[in-house]
């Protein structure tokens, strides 16, 4: 996450990091963000909305939206076992 809103995603050799992919992720700011244990799969909270995103190896790409029908949620977590 940067300072401006925008999910970035970047690769670390031994030559350092590489920036491979960036989205804006709009005006509201990110409460909580989850990556999947494999890692080809992001979680951000913003406030009630939920959006699901899909990284590979030189994208992000979002996958779903979910407006959570309660007030904001206390916590985003994932459970082992899928």
């Amino acid at each position: 996450m940067t300072q401006d809103n925008r999910l970035t995603m970047g690769r670390i050799s031994a030559d350092g990091v590489k920036l491979v992919a960036s989205v804006a992720l709009g005006d509201t700011p990110v409460d909580y963000l989850v990556l999947t244990p494999r890692g080809d799969v992001i979680y951000s909270l913003s406030g009630n909305q939920l959006t699901s995103w899909r990284a590979s190896d030189e994208t992000l790409t979002l996958s779903g939206t979910a407006t959570l029908p309660t007030a904001v949620p206390w916590q985003l977590a994932l459970l082992s076992g899928g």
